[in-house]
């Protein structure tokens, strides 16, 4: 099963959010920035349980906001039967 996480607040440290993400996911710092400026955004998708859940907390302990999602195995091109695992 894969996941994706999704950045649904970024709270006032947004410079420590940049840093986590950019840890997690090697992106560059005007990707980075693209993708925190315009939330509800997909941070991170098609990774590991463990993965997806080490970055949602990572980002909870800097105050951002962020979801883990289950990626449908039945029917990965519909987004809308995604289902909310794990939240912060």
């Amino acid at each position: 099963m894969s996941y994706d996480v999704i950045l649904r607040k970024v709270g006032s440290n947004k410079i420590q959010v940049i840093k986590v993400i950019r840890q997690h996911t090697g992106l560059g710092l005007r990707d980075i920035v693209a993708l925190v400026n315009v939330v509800p955004s997909t941070v991170k998708a098609d990774v590991t349980k463990r993965e997806a859940e080490d970055m949602v907390n990572d980002l909870y302990k800097v105050g951002a906001t962020a979801e883990l999602v289950n990626r449908d195995p039945i029917d990965k091109t519909s987004r809308k039967r995604r289902r909310i695992l794990f939240q912060h």
